[in-house]
């Protein structure tokens, strides 16, 4: 805010003078000069007279009830012309105007308020967050403007205090009108009027001519006549034009029906939308423009884009990213309309849930993440683990609904294994029709087609009784055209085969530095394009892909114009692929092509080396596989030449096949006949195929449990005689590559093993791999981590009668819901009788979903079966019974108003004991009265949980909050049932009483019986300086066995003797395998331990 001078003294700022030389002001003298946003960069001044605001202060006074004894918070910040408000206003009416200082207002507003005894207050319904209303017991009114009043607000606020909802534009300084809330018929309607003028009249008129008035009842615009009116934006006179208007008709008209006779006045178009109801007051709808309202501050949309657009260095124009293999650039723009034109038609919309599959390396993963968050979806990114080895799990549990995926990885998952899967996206590749079949039954089943130069062009769904494998659809967000093969500048007729143009705002805007590559693939202004258009203007992208037109418009791709194929999704330039080899075998003939074999298709390299070739004519029919050299006479390394190539070359395109040629198999003009060469590759079984990739000859059959397993899994993958694998067959030289070795990491997880991808290609011979199969299992611990069957822990032969009489009948629990019963340990009664509970607290933010978050922790609840147990008395021993799913776990909603009421809950709760049948956790939600604040308290007996255990329940309720997913693991009770199968109870007790055999345990002091809670003191509190207790030099201790000798001599002082024993508590999720160790339950252990001290 500025404070400004009149016009008639331009001199007064550049030369102060004393107060007998300021200048005489009168009402039209400008008081102060006030910003407000703009929407072109430039914040409009508003000029605002003495008369302008002075004008509305005594009916305003009258609304607040203002007098001598008031006392007004200044509360404002000096940059708001409502700081000036809250300072006239009080200073005309004698009243006291009360400055806290920034610290208070910030940080002590209640306290502050309270101790200047404020009776009334200005502010934003956003900062009356900051009072606590019982704590200011003098405040009368809160007069609230700047924002809408909310529900939460009134309901928090009306108990105390008169509230009053205020509204005025800057250019009508400073309030135009008020309503004092009617608490009851604001909460019963969800309305709060902006009242009715004071200081000023208002009138409603059509948004969209000023010459109109609104009845009463509809929405318009509303305009605001009085003194209170400014006179201009400052140097701005093409917006007070627009904004200031004078004698609209209807004004000068008057009506004689209601005995106006009209007038001439000066109004300002407020810009925001209002209508009338039944009682005169007004209702604030929204706004005509751009301009919103947030925490009490004008905000022009326009000026922040305004704004915006000024920093970004090229706007939609800026790359937005570069793929390799190829360095294809692509902007803002291309990806934008990709998403527009294809989001929806994949099923990606509002909280739909996207795996995101591709690899971060590759340009389909940002279509995945730009897709999603554009839409409001949901983005299920797995770890690269989880990516290459258990797909469908992470799926599953994920809930992912769509995703975009190759026909060849697809198989890594199962319709079966992930029924959340409703869009399936195919890319990147020919579809099989198997694929199809498969998913079609379950899914949504679509072919996408794009290059990587123009995103996506098409997503056309497969209808499963007419789908051509080889169709690409319609385009969407670009024109496809079909051009002559060979000229561009020619159409191809319908039914003609034709290379595809691509045209629109999904092409790219190159290759990256490769002026050349670029002039020769994207084209501009293509003759043709002018019969179209007018202009004749256009840029395309050439994709080197042949198609044809259907009849119905659709297209069908018929191949490559040039040696550019996709295998798996990835473009292979077999050219490309040759130079390198070519480099690595200079003297040789060298031909690389996608062979297929059987049902995989394979890179392979043809090799004709000086060494081996015998003679180069032309082949005849008769006998095409003599053109092959035999496995035994090949000159090269296949795997050395893998590795070579890997150092120039991404893994997809290396050779997985290398094939030792006799002769050159050429054409009658002289050219090499590569049809010849894959006719004799296709002839060629899987075994030969193996034959040409081992490096020694083996004939080890496989022999063990876990190599005859892998021997089977192997044969069963490659669709051959498992007799053709040996203990030395090489995974990768048997034709196959990383997608294979997905599939063997499925079928092996059906086997109930986790073999995983970087194992296979770690160790990727039969034996070796074999040796991952058996150490895992080692690992797995199977003995410790089954599944065992209800009740498997009661020795009552008869077990329903025992749940009966012991269970259902003394505690009112219906048998049908009870899901197991298990005896109790030791150290669990013993937590039990003393209560130890643990209240852990903390503050909701109020951007998370509060009934979200307890719905998640019940999902918690129902899962793991140890936080609905309850612990029940059986003759001399305790019991533990698991109760089936449920509102088992309390939720106890509650209404505070102090924040020591918390405290208050705990204590009183903590108090009331435990009680047999009753369960041993509680969830209470409190909710502030004052300000909404939540809090929420997690009640959890110590028998129900330990250490590690209460992080693994922490991980679980984020993970059901934001994923609605629950990790299984193992339950507590399964781990009680497979340690009692494999303890050797006889040899146990037999070594605990040989340790302890002479041991007399002690008893510490304990109350008396005449003793009582009320008459204890402060623990009792021993010290006493050891001087003795450090082991010889050469013997080292860690700080914990230190502890436990302290603890040992105290016992030996407190009870006279040398011989002593006491229990230490372990953590017994060390005893098994992973599972265990994340297992839901308290794995404590308890160890009895001995100590005999020397007698010094």
């Amino acid at each position: 805010m500025t404070i400004c001078k009149p016009r008639s003294e331009p001199s007064f700022i550049a030369t102060p003078g004393t107060a007998s030389s300021l200048w005489p002001a009168d009402p039209s003298s400008t008081l102060y000069v006030v910003f407000t946003s703009g929407s072109t960069g430039n914040p409009k001044g508003v000029e605002v007279s003495h008369s302008n605001f002075v004008s509305g202060l005594q009916q305003q006074s009258e609304l607040y009830q203002l007098s001598q004894v008031s006392r007004f918070l200044h509360f404002t910040s000096y940059s708001f012309d409502a700081s000036v408000h809250e300072i006239l206003i009080t200073l005309t009416q004698g009243g006291c105007l009360c400055i806290p200082s920034d610290t208070d207002r910030m940080q002590r507003l209640s306290a502050a308020m309270n101790e200047m005894q404020v009776t009334i207050a200005e502010m934003t319904p956003t900062s009356s967050q900051l009072i606590e209303p019982d704590q200011v017991p003098t405040l009368q009114t809160l007069v609230l403007a700047g924002e809408s009043m909310s529900r939460a607000v009134i309901e928090r606020l009306s108990p105390y205090i008169r509230l009053i909802n205020a509204y005025g534009p800057a250019e009508c300084a400073v309030f135009s009108t008020g309503y004092v809330v009617d608490v009851h018929r604001c909460l019963e309607t969800g309305i709060v009027p902006i009242g009715r003028g004071y200081g000023c009249v208002t009138w409603v008129t059509d948004p969209d001519n000023v010459n109109h008035l609104t009845p009463v009842g509809e929405v318009g615009e509303l305009l605001i006549e009085g003194p209170n009116v400014s006179s201009a934006y400052v140097a701005d006179p093409e917006k007070t034009v627009a904004s200031f208007i004078e004698d609209p008709k209807w004004l000068i008209e008057g009506s004689p029906f209601a005995g106006f006779a009209g007038r001439h006045a000066r109004l300002y178009k407020t810009g925001d939308l209002v209508r009338y109801i039944e009682d005169g007051n007004l209702v604030f709808v929204g706004r005509k423009d751009t301009q919103v309202k947030l925490h009490g501050q004008r905000i022009e949309l326009e000026e922040v884009e305004h704004q915006m657009q000024s920093f970004l260095p090229g706007g939609k124009k800026a790359v937005a990213e570069v793929i390799q293999r190829g360095a294809r650039t692509r902007q803002h723009r291309n990806l934008s309309s990709a998403t527009l034109a294809h989001a929806a038609n994949m099923n990606i919309v509002r909280r739909v849930r996207v795996l995101q599959y591709a690899s971060p390396s590759f340009d389909a993963s940002i279509y995945e993440i730009l897709m999603t968050l554009a839409m409001g979806g949901c983005l299920c990114v797995p770890s690269d683990y989880q990516r290459m080895n258990t797909p469908s799990e992470f799926a599953r549990e994920a809930k992912a609904e769509v995703v975009i995926i190759s026909p060849t990885a697809i198989w890594s998952m199962s319709p079966d294994e992930v029924p959340s899967l409703k869009t399936v996206v195919l890319v990147g590749e020919a579809i099989p029709s198997d694929v199809v079949e498969t998913w079609s039954r379950s899914s949504l089943v679509m072919n996408g087609y794009g290059p990587g130069e123009c995103t996506f062009c098409s997503t056309t769904p497969i209808d499963t009784q007419k789908w051509d494998l080889a169709i690409v659809g319609r385009a969407g967000g670009c024109v496809v055209w079909l051009t002559d093969p060979t000229d561009y500048n020619l159409l191809a007729p319908i039914g003609i085969v034709g290379e595809i143009l691509i045209e629109g705002p999904v092409v790219g805007c190159g290759y990256l530095k490769d002026p050349e590559r670029t002039a020769a693939s994207f084209i501009n202004d293509a003759k043709w394009l002018g019969r179209f258009r007018e202009n004749g203007r256009g840029r395309l992208y050439r994709s080197g892909d042949l198609g044809m037109y259907n009849p119905d418009g659709s297209v069908v791709y018929m191949g490559r114009r040039d040696m550019q194929v996709k295998l798996r999704g990835q473009r292979i330039e077999m050219g490309e692929v040759e130079f390198n080899l070519q480099h690595l075998l200079p003297s040789g003939t060298i031909v690389v092509e996608v062979v297929k074999y059987g049902e995989n298709e394979r890179v392979t390299a043809f090799l004709a080396l000086s060494q081996m070739k015998a003679s180069t004519t032309v082949m005849t029919a008769t006998s095409p596989s003599s053109i092959l050299l035999p496995p035994t006479q090949r000159v090269v390394q296949a795997a050395q030449l893998s590795a070579d190539l890997g150092q120039v070359l991404p893994s997809y395109m290396i050779p997985s096949v290398y094939l030792p040629l006799a002769r050159v198999s050429t054409t009658s003009s002289g050219k090499i006949d590569w049809k010849t060469l894959k006719h004799a590759a296709n002839s060629m079984s899987l075994v030969d195929i193996m034959a040409y990739g081992k490096e020694q000859s083996s004939t080890t059959e496989p022999s063990t449990t876990a190599e005859l397993a892998l021997q089977k899994a192997w044969a069963s993958l490659l669709k051959i005689s498992p007799d053709a694998l040996k203990r030395e067959t090489d995974f990768f030289q048997a034709g196959t590559d990383s997608v294979e070795a997905m599939k063997l990491v499925s079928m092996a997880r059906q086997e109930g093993r986790t073999l995983n991808v970087a194992q296979i290609f770690a160790s990727p011979q039969l034996c070796d791999m074999a040796l991952w199969w058996d150490s895992q299992r080692d690992n797995d611990d199977d003995a410790l981590e089954n599944e065992w069957p209800a009740f498997a822990l009661l020795d009552d032969s008869e077990t329903e009668t025992f749940i009966e009489r012991h269970i259902c009948e003394p505690h009112s629990i219906p048998r049908e819901k009870i899901k197991d019963v298990y005896p109790a340990t030791y150290d669990q009664v013993l937590v039990y009788s003393i209560n130890h509970t643990v209240y852990a607290h903390f503050e909701v933010d109020e951007r998370l979903d509060r009934a979200r978050i307890v719905e998640s922790w019940l999902q918690v609840v129902r899962q793991h079966d140890i936080l609905r147990t309850v612990l029940v008395p059986a003759g001399n021993d305790q019991y533990w019974a698991v109760v089936r799913t449920g509102d088992v776990f309390n939720v106890d909603y509650r209404t505070i108003r102090h924040d020591s009421e918390l405290h208050q809950i705990i204590d009183t709760d903590h108090a009331s004991g435990l009680h047999p049948g009753s369960f041993l956790g509680k969830l209470f939600v409190l909710e502030s009265a004052n300000n909404g604040k939540v809090v929420i308290i997690l009640k959890m007996n110590h028998t129900i949980f330990d250490g590690s255990c209460f992080a693994l329940y922490w991980s679980d309720w984020q993970s059901a909050y934001e994923r609605g997913i629950v990790p299984t693991r193992l339950q507590y009770q399964d781990v009680l049932c497979s340690r009692r199968r494999i303890d050797s109870y006889a040899a146990a007790r037999q070594y605990w009483e040989d340790m302890l055999h002479g041991l007399e345990m002690q008893s510490l002091p304990t109350m008396s019986e005449d003793s009582t809670p009320e008459r204890m003191g402060d623990p009792l509190r021993i010290s006493r300086c050891l001087t003795h207790i450090s082991p010889p030099a050469e013997v080292v201790l860690d700080s914990f066995i230190k502890v436990k000798a302290v603890w040992a001599v105290t016992l030996a002082s407190l009870s006279g003797k040398r011989d002593v024993g006491f229990y230490h508590i372990s953590n017994g999720r060390r005893l098994g395998g992973r599972r265990t160790e994340e297992a839901a339950g308290p794995l404590m252990q308890l160890y009895p331990m001995r100590a005999q001290l020397q007698s010094d």
